[in-house]
């Protein structure tokens, strides 16, 4: 499914989860109009249709997402610099690199296959294009990433997405790969902290615009009992919860800066949302995805599942929200005037309304046996 705004252009800002942003130059010009949006200390890439990503180090999802452009209009026009066409000529090696790995090395779907995962060792190939994405994001900074993310769509070029830690674990696994907020799954500390690194491949569909299906928990569940110790058992049921409820028509608001300018885009009546709180170990950052991924960002910062009962939805696929303001306990509930002053806060920027509500919602429950050596222990 290909994105394109009337004005944004083909450009897909598709970071969507507190901690990562992509940003082609097209969206970065736009943005330094805005105050406190965009650094004017650097100067940016001149990389007309190449889309550029920007490392942010956050939040709870180290997730860094490289999006390819699909189409590269602004070069027949004859604004290509040295450092553009570098950064074309980068692109269609990272292009090749990814097809050669799908065709060789297996990194690609098979048909009825939704999930794969790719342990150690890694062809050679796949270390040359892990040096190519950290050296996009940011040059010489070499990153040691143990997870790379394939992601793949019907024709379309595969977008790849790096985890921003040194060694992932079952959560990261859980956060970058079904795209699942801490509210959204119910396991012991313990297992979310075991070690489980390799790529992953899935389509993008799945990753970006909904929610994991059973067969998809029911394919991780088999990945993770071929590789871990322990047997795992993943349950995707719906249950009863307390719930944010989302109600009303959308109608795109605008706060007011200090400086008197609202946030929004010159000429258009998509804006950036402002989240007045994030969890502490976040940065002041962007964020960016689907509609279902901003109501999931919701949640993640008041720690309830989210319930769409919205009756006139946005008609733009994208959207982009900034967090700044108050960090709290990165998993302690928020102090219930500070929630108020949140959900009053994206009310007032979207137009809904937030009550809390007994629903049925969906929710992965992990549950692990214990090993025959913990067994032993025990007796």
């Amino acid at each position: 499914m290909k994105h394109q705004h009337k004005n944004f252009g083909p450009w897909t800002t598709s970071l969507d989860s507190g901690s990562r942003m992509q940003l082609s130059t097209f969206w970065r010009q736009r943005m330094r109009r805005l105050p406190g949006l965009v650094s004017t200390g650097r100067t940016p890439r001149q990389t007309l249709g190449v889309a550029i990503v920007l490392a942010v180090a956050v939040g709870l999802l180290p997730l860094v997402e490289l999006v390819p452009a699909a189409q590269v209009d602004g070069v027949a026009k004859g604004n290509v610099t040295s450092e553009t066409q570098e950064a074309l000529q980068r692109r269609t090696r990272q292009k090749d690199m990814i097809n050669q790995l799908a065709e060789l090395h297996g990194y690609k779907l098979e048909p009825g296959q939704l999930l794969k995962h790719i342990g150690e060792p890694f062809p050679e190939l796949r270390e040359e294009l892990r040096h190519l994405l950290s050296n996009s994001v940011n040059p010489g900074d070499e990153m040691k990433s143990e997870a790379i993310l394939f992601l793949s769509a019907p024709e379309e070029e595969t977008r790849v997405a790096m985890f921003r830690v040194k060694i992932a674990t079952l959560e990261d696994v859980l956060k970058n790969v079904l795209h699942l907020e801490r509210q959204q799954f119910e396991c012991h500390e313990s297992v979310l902290d075991s070690a489980f690194p390799g790529d992953w491949v899935m389509s993008w569909d799945a990753w970006d615009f909904r929610l994991p299906t059973v067969e998809e928990v029911a394919s991780l569940e088999e990945i993770f009992n071929e590789e871990l110790p322990s047997k795992l058992t993943l349950e995707w049921k719906q249950v009863e919860k307390t719930a944010l409820i989302v109600k009303g028509d959308y109608e795109f608001s605008p706060l007011p800066r200090k400086e008197g300018k609202p946030v929004v885009v010159e000429g258009e009546e998509e804006g950036f949302f402002l989240f007045p709180v994030l969890r502490r170990g976040s940065l002041h950052t962007f964020s960016s995805g689907s509609f279902q991924r901003l109501l999931q960002a919701i949640g993640e910062v008041v720690r309830l599942p989210v319930v769409n009962e919205i009756n006139k939805l946005p008609n733009t696929p994208r959207f982009l929200w900034k967090y700044e303001g108050k960090i709290v306990s990165e998993h302690a509930p928020l102090d219930p005037d500070l929630e108020k002053t949140f959900l009053d806060s994206l009310s007032k920027q979207t137009g809904f309304q937030f009550v809390k509500e007994k629903r049925l919602v969906h929710k992965l429950f992990i549950k692990a046996e214990p090993t025959i050596e913990l067994r032993e222990k025990s007796n």
